[in-house]
């Protein structure tokens, strides 16, 4: 499933020099995490049957990891993320879902644009205070940048980025993803395709943005 491109030496320089000239960007103008701002998808889920569904993703408050005040990304019901965004990347420290807690050690680092592979140790627990460790890896890499057409609307020289993950648990129970993702200047994410192996099983889920209000600005219809 994974693919890699190696290059030694000066080689790897001069292809990382050229990407970079080629796509400069400052990941903060493509991912705004303003307090307020939302964004609702279609999620289109293929598994054995289809299953379509919506969600909304909000900026709401935040939280304290260690000494960094950390924005918390609301999404679905009573389910968050802790992020921040630098102008080099994305960093996820904690994931909330349900009665599921996920602590990242170091955060996971994803929009990343030069395919480096990278580790951070899990710490999940649950409502009965039952702990399970784990490892999950990421490779992300800028691929180019596209027009890409959505509910939302139209919008021009989104980044795309291929992100590869691992996740592994005690347990035993492992899943790989392969994800392309769109990324819009201004608004955010207008579309994410996944292709998921869970325990020998596949499927994918195709998200699409619907509508947005970002930074006071109307994308879409509610």
């Amino acid at each position: 499933m994974k693919q890699y491109l190696f290059l030694s030496g000066v080689g790897l320089c001069v292809f990382l020099s050229v990407l970079r000239s080629a796509f400069a960007y400052d990941l903060r103008e493509y991912y705004p995490l303003a307090e307020g701002n939302r964004w609702q998808y279609a999620i289109t889920e293929m598994n054995g049957s289809e299953n379509i569904l919506k969600e909304e993703n909000m900026v709401k408050g935040t939280e304290m990891v260690g000494d960094l005040n950390v924005t918390k990304l609301i999404y679905g019901e009573n389910n968050y993320k802790l992020i921040m965004v630098f102008p080099e990347g994305l960093r996820i420290y904690k994931d909330v879902e349900a009665e599921i807690i996920d602590i990242f050690d170091p955060p996971i680092t994803t929009y990343f644009e030069n395919g480096e592979k990278l580790s951070s140790a899990i710490q999940g627990s649950n409502s009965e205070n039952s702990v399970v460790g784990g490892t999950i890896t990421t490779v992300s890499a800028l691929e180019s940048t596209e027009d890409i057409t959505v509910p939302a609307g139209t919008f021009e020289n989104c980044l795309k980025f291929s992100i590869e993950r691992e996740e592994k648990i005690s347990s035993g129970w492992e899943e790989s993803s392969l994800c392309k993702v769109w990324l819009a200047k201004g608004i955010g994410r207008v579309k994410e395709f996944w292709g998921n192996t869970e325990e020998g099983k596949n499927s994918t889920k195709l998200v699409e943005l619907i509508f947005a209000i970002v930074d006071g600005k109307k994308f879409g219809c509610e």
